[in-house]
This record gives C-alpha cells, sequence and structure tokens, in this order.
C-alpha cells in the first residue's frame, strides 16, 4: 500500500488538492478528515518526546514504542482501503488523506512510515487570512465562537504559519526528499502541469475533471464553500483583495513576511 498524505493550512486548499490526488484509479475515494489520525500522532509525539521519564516503564526501549505506534497507524490507514473496496473492480493500492492539523506531525509520521509521501500546499496568507475571517462569520451567524471571527491578523498569522513550521523546520534530509511543496496559484493557474508532476513523482494518473456534489455534514457547514464541489479553478486567488481592509493587508503582509519570502510569495 502507497500512501501519500496532504497537508497545508487551514483555508489553504487541502481538500482541493486532496480530490485532485483521490482521482488516481486506484486511489481512495475522497474521505472525511483524519482526525483520529492526528490524535494518535499526539500521542505518540508526547510519548516520544517523554520516553526516558514515564513511556519506558510503559514500551521497553524507543524501537518498540515506535514500533507500536506504526502498527496502530497503519492498521487505521488498511482499514480504510478496506472500507473503501467493496464496490471497486480493482483493489485500491493508494490510499490518501488529509487533515489540516495532521500536517504538524508530518515528520512523526516518517518516522513511523518512511515509505510514505506528503505533498504540502501553500497559498498567499492574506487569502488564507480571508478565508479564515469568512469562517469566522458563518460561525457567529450559527451562534458559534471562533477566535476567526476576532479579525485578530496576528493570531491568524501565526496560526497558519504553525501548520508549516514542523515540515519547514526539520533537518531529516530523508524526510524532506518525501516531501513535495505546491502552491495553490501555481496548482490553479496549470493543473495539467501538477498531474504531469504527480505523475512523474508519484506514479499517478489524475485527471483533471472532479467536479462532485459533496455530501456536507452539517458539522462543516461553515467551513464549506462552491469550490468543495468544483473542478479545479482560479475564482479565488487574489479574493482578500474584497475582504480585508487595507490596513489588515498590510498587517497580514509584515506578519507572515517570512513566510512570503520563503514560498515565493513576495
Amino acid at each position: 500500500m502507497r500512501y501519500l498524505f496532504v497537508g497545508g493550512s487551514q483555508r489553504s486548499g487541502t481538500s482541493m488538492l486532496l480530490r485532485l490526488l483521490c482521482s488516481h484509479p486506484t486511489a481512495n475515494d475522497v474521505v472525511r478528515e483524519a482526525s483520529y489520525l492526528r490524535t494518535l500522532m499526539a500521542a505518540y509525539k508526547f510519548g516520544r518526546d517523554d520516553f526516558e521519564n514515564d513511556t519506558r516503564d510503559y514500551f521497553g526501549d524507543l524501537a518498540f514504542f515506535q514500533r507500536f505506534n506504526r502498527t496502530l497507524v497503519e492498521s487505521v490507514l488498511l482499514n480504510v482501503a478496506d472500507l473503501q473496496n467493496p464496490n471497486r473492480s480493482q483493489p485500491i493500492d493508494t490510499l490518501v488523506t488529509k487533515e489540516p492539523h495532521l500536517t504538524m506531525y508530518f515528520p512523526e509520521l516518517h518516522q513511523l512510515l518512511p515509505e510514505a509521501a506528503f505533498v504540502l500546499i501553500a497559498r498567499d496568507p492574506r487569502d488564507i487570512i480571508a478565508s479564515m475571517v469568512e469562517v469566522g462569520e458563518k460561525l457567529q451567524t450559527q451562534g458559534l465562537k471562533h477566535f476567526f471571527q476576532d479579525r485578530n491578523i496576528k493570531q491568524m498569522s501565526n496560526h497558519l504559519k504553525s501548520f508549516y513550521a514542523p515540515s519547514m523546520n526539520s533537518g531529516d534530509q530523508v524526510f524532506r526528499q518525501s516531501l513535495m511543496t505546491v502552491k495553490y496559484e501555481d496548482l490553479v493557474a496549470d493543473v495539467d502541469a501538477f498531474i504531469l508532476k504527480a505523475k512523474e513523482s508519484f506514479g499517478l494518473d489524475l485527471v483533471n475533471s472532479i467536479a462532485r456534489e459533496v455530501d456536507q455534514r452539517a458539522k462543516y457547514e461553515a467551513w464549506s464553500t462552491e469550490q468543495f464541489s468544483r473542478n479545479v479553478n482560479d475564482s479565488s486567488v487574489a479574493r482578500y483583495t474584497s475582504v480585508l481592509t487595507a490596513d489588515e493587508i498590510r498587517q497580514a503582509e509584515s506578519e507572515c513576511s517570512d513566510f512570503m519570502r520563503l514560498f515565493g510569495y513576495q
């Protein structure tokens, strides 16, 4: 089984990228957020970092602890493949999943699944923040509280950057070689170029026709947009100009200047 993890900040285009990668004929259908897998990785990281204090008494040595956690994670992934398989004419051999917060554990996932590949999508932080603001407004109409509603540009800037920091700061060169980065704007401008890159890098046979009706659960209603059911398109590029004020744009550019330099937005 080939494992492919999609990562990036909330509102960066991870759902669109997931749908595109799942168009490979022997990949799984689009699945919901891998929230449970994220909790497993958080537990693994905690136990690994605290191994010499408490964890050792329960597992003996670090190598066994890592094998134990690999078994847990792989069991979850293989179960997803089994659930996806009944109505298919051929077995699934590529499992693609994502959950933005799982991105923060990509280096740990690589420790447990060194054969896995990772695709990290970056997006203009001004557009990410604008989308966060819009989500906050929708949540407010539902009577739900979220820090996105405060339009605190500094807080949202730090939040979006936190998704990328573990991968970008990793000194593990083997992990970095397993990590592909793609810019949202490049993807929507030329999806065929990305399809060719995915073929060369992963052996995937993707198609650019990924429009589909989405059975969106009420939990995610405020987080969904029309893009969730459309083909890849560039209609959301630079939308921040109609959402953020001039002062908010300047602050976002200042707070995210390091991110913008890293990913080529300056």
